[in-house]
């Protein structure tokens, strides 16, 4: 979608990220290109979660924080999770 000033407008909001489309489809859940709504800082990824096990959950979890301390090259980063 296009707003009146040539810009993509947001396809929807969660939290503080407007979400502009679905870039794909995963085990556990989507991943959107997003914009922080405030800062509009550089685009990122905002991945929102299908309804998850508590087991599946804590392993989720452990990911993003293992990401979250050791950044590799290879692995994208964490800026937030909630």
């Amino acid at each position: 979608m296009v707003d009146a000033g040539g810009q993509q407008a947001p396809e929807k909001t969660i939290g503080p990220y407007e979400l502009f489309q679905q870039l794909g489809t995963g085990q556990f859940g989507n991943a959107y290109l997003a914009q922080h709504g405030a800062s509009k800082e550089t685009f990122l990824c905002v991945k929102i979660f299908k309804n998850l096990e508590i087991a599946t959950l804590k392993t989720v979890e452990k990911e993003i924080m293992a990401a979250a301390v050791a950044p590799h090259i290879n692995v994208i980063g964490i800026k937030d999770a909630g």
